[in-house]
């Protein structure tokens, strides 16, 4: 008989009409006894073929069923009791072991033959009935008849081989067959949750896998780096035998044993703090996870929490800050990716380790982890500790990456990027005065059209997402005007025969709330630029249609926040220039002259002459925007300076962008952009501070100066940290305002007036 897999055909002929059912079954019950003791080339395959045929035919399929079922098991039990003499004798061993599987593997061979026999059988009646197949059948026939019976042999045998190779750290080839063959075994073999290695076999390898390493190192006296390099050989040794011959699952949960046993050794608990380290260094998430759930107890897990924020908080410092630099987007990308990253690194280490037994509760609202507690709290204390460094930093970073969205290219990667910096936003102590330098920094992109308006909403979102509506409400304001601006621009332009507009010229007024923007308002002491015949023109008529629009408002130009491109031709190339509109003024002039000194300047431009001199000052003597030239040629302006064109003037890139050398304000009003915020934001917080102070004295009606103090510092604690000396110039404004007022016979009592 072959055990070649054959097709199933109707046989050529029937026969047998004159046997009955029970002899044919009798006959089948032989032929399966002959083949599975090994004798299946005394039978002949079409003969019995066609007696499986006829009796199915016959409706007998069931009796077929059985008399496979019935008679394999009769076979192996018979095939046990001789093997359970073998089991009772002392001298068990691999060798004896391995006579065993190859029996086994001969079973194998006879099921398939068997199975071709009766394959007729599984096709008509199995299927249908939902039946195991003859060669699953016999394999559970085989599991409940042999392997049960014989499971202690087996599984004695075994782990004392695989003990053996572990304390040789040694297997050889032979072993590891067998160790492979006896899983495949057991995988095969369906039981009632899952296969039998996984429900039987499995859990006991792993108890005896942890008992054997607990004996391995019980008494062992290693230094912690001596005892981790051992641990190491272990796990090594472990891990490349069990990939010979355990699947990938069963391979990952001794390893998990085996890290159990190791980490609860008492040496190694010991020195399981200075070892942190080391995990962190070389990644190593298992190791530091064992170690974060190596003890319940309070006090160690308060320790290994210390050490893991020794090295967030040494890791941050050694992050470089170049001071020096005068690149001050290159330092801080620099600086903040690696915060990011560090930040990152160190929550995919903390997110999976296990600190239930450790929360803290805030204002009764829930549990926090202490987890993420202890990241933010060192990274707080990091930026915080950096001054207002560290906020020039991150705000000049989102700079940089907004700006990158001027051209809409890559603008899901500079959104990953900027996403990726959110999360250091609320730690700031003084969220307003990151808020006010984003804020000024904004103002600049937004009005000079150097970034994506789209991308600035959604980073104002994401703010507001983060730290509350109240510190970008007026973010929101600036996004407002210049949405309403590019509105009224349409209307504008509708508004227009084309023959009105200028040729060439890009027209974009911005309609600014001016408390909304980090700018003064112009006054009526600012001078009145005069502009070009063109765009006085142009301005003359927006102002027509504002006016006509909005009956009740009236404009004021601030020309000095406005920006103007102007694209020239010099001798080797040609660059797009932008520059405030002032500067951009005094370019034009030499449209129609080709030399001009200050006094025409001023008297055609009437720019006031301290500002007129800054203006020719960006233009002659800035390294990079050196499009003027004067003569005599020197560092100061004065009146009998003449000015030109400088047309050898060349740059490395198509735009240039020329600024004036002591910023966009006139001194007369403030010495900088960012003493205007800083004035701002002393103003701001005092508003708070008098607000807060009188919330809470309404409540309390009757309160102590530390009493009032601490209430008013947990409430603004998430804006900004409150001062001593601030707070007591609230109370003292307060007090002259008669909104509180002392005790009389106790000052440090302040009272509310109703």
């Amino acid at each position: 008989m072959s055990s070649r897999r054959t097709k199933i055909r109707v046989p050529s002929r029937l026969g047998y009409s004159d046997e009955t059912s029970e002899s044919l079954l009798r006959t089948v019950g032989e032929a399966i006894d002959t083949i599975c003791k090994g004798e299946s080339e005394k039978l002949s395959f079409e003969h019995h073929y066609r007696i499986v045929y006829t009796l199915v035919l016959r409706g007998k399929a069931p009796e077929v069923y059985e008399c496979v079922q019935t008679h394999i098991a009769t076979v192996l039990d018979i095939w046990v009791k001789e093997w359970g003499r073998v089991s009772d004798v002392k001298d068990k061993n691999i060798e004896s072991y391995s006579i065993w599987m190859t029996m086994w593997k001969r079973q194998c061979e006879y099921f398939k033959l068997l199975s071709d026999v009766m394959i007729y059988m599984d096709k008509v009646y199995c299927k249908p009935e939902k039946k195991l197949e003859t060669y699953d059948l016999a394999l559970h026939v085989f599991r409940d008849h042999v392997i049960k019976p014989l499971f202690d042999y087996i599984y004695q045998i075994l782990i004392e081989s695989v003990n053996e190779s572990r304390h040789d750290q040694y297997a050889n080839d032979n072993c590891v067959n067998i160790w492979r063959d006896s899983v495949d075994l057991m995988e095969k073999l369906d039981d009632e949750k899952d296969n039998y290695f996984a429900t039987h076999f499995e859990p006991i390898f792993l108890f005896e896998t942890k008992k054997y390493y607990e004996s391995e190192l019980n008494g062992k006296n290693l230094p912690p780096v001596q005892l981790l390099e051992h641990m190491k050989k272990l796990k090594q040794f472990e891990y490349a035998l069990d990939c010979r011959f355990l699947n990938a699952d069963s391979t990952a949960k001794v390893t998990n044993v085996l890290d159990k046993v190791l980490l609860w050794n008492q040496n190694f608990l010991e020195a399981a703090p200075s070892l942190i380290r080391l995990a962190i260094d070389e990644g190593n998430v298992d190791l530091m996870k064992e170690l974060a759930d190596l003890s319940s107890e309070e006090r160690y897990a308060i320790n290994i929490l210390d050490c893991i924020k020794k090295c967030i908080s040494d890791d941050a410092n050694a992050i470089p800050i170049d001071t020096g630099s005068r690149k001050k987007a290159q330092v801080a990308t620099q600086w903040t990716t690696s915060l990011i990253a560090l930040y990152d690194k160190y929550h995919d280490f903390l997110k999976q380790l296990d600190f239930r037994h450790l929360t803290f509760q805030r204002d009764g609202s829930g549990e926090v982890q202490i987890n993420t507690k202890l990241l933010n709290d060192v990274f707080s204390n990091y930026l915080n500790g950096q001054g207002k460094q560290a906020i020039e930093l991150l705000t000049t970073y989102l700079d940089v990456f907004l700006k990158m969205t001027q051209a809409r290219r890559e603008v899901d990667r500079i959104k990953k990027d900027l996403e990726a910096s959110v999360k250091l936003f609320k730690l700031f102590a003084e969220k307003d005065v990151f808020i006010n330098t984003f804020k000024l920094q904004m103002s600049r992109r937004l009005l000079q059209h150097r970034s994506s308006t789209d991308v600035e909403r959604w980073m104002v979102k994401r703010l507001k997402e983060e730290m509350g509506t109240f510190f970008t409400s007026k973010l929101d304001g600036m996004l407002r005007d210049i949405g309403t601006s590019s509105e009224l621009l349409r209307l504008f332009r509708n508004s227009l025969d084309e023959a009105q507009w200028p040729k060439d010229l890009d027209f974009r007024p911005q309609i600014l709330t001016m408390t909304s923007w980090p700018f003064q308002p112009p006054t009526n002491s600012d001078f009145e630029l005069q502009l070009p015949t063109e765009l006085e023109q142009l301005k003359l008529d927006f102002e027509s249609f504002y006016t006509r629009k909005y009956t009740e408002r009236t404009l004021q130009w601030a020309h000095n926040l406005g920006y103007i491109e102007i694209g020239f031709q010099f001798d080797a190339s040609y660059h797009e220039l932008s520059m405030p509109i002032p500067i951009g003024i005094v370019f034009l002039m030499f449209e129609k002259y080709d030399e001009l000194t200050i006094e025409m300047i001023e008297e055609q431009t009437n720019i006031p002459s301290q500002e007129l001199h800054k203006h020719l000052l960006s233009l002659t003597i800035a390294p990079k925007s050196r499009i003027l030239k004067k003569k005599p040629m020197s560092r100061t302006i004065s009146s009998t300076d003449k000015f030109s064109i400088n047309y050898s003037f060349s740059a490395p890139a198509r735009k240039v962008k020329v600024q004036t050398i002591t910023g966009i304000l006139p001194p007369s009003r403030s010495d900088s952009a960012v003493d205007l915020v800083q004035d701002t934001l002393k103003r701001e917080r005092l508003s708070e501070i008098n607000a807060a102070v009188v919330r809470i004295m309404k409540a309390g009606q009757h309160l102590t100066h530390t009493e009032l103090m601490n209430k008013v510092t947990l409430e603004l604690e998430s804006r900004f940290p409150l001062t001593g000396s601030t707070f007591k110039k609230s109370l003292n404004y307060l007090l002259e305002k008669e909104y509180i007022q002392r005790d009389p016979e106790d000052i440090s009592i302040y009272h509310y007036i109703s």
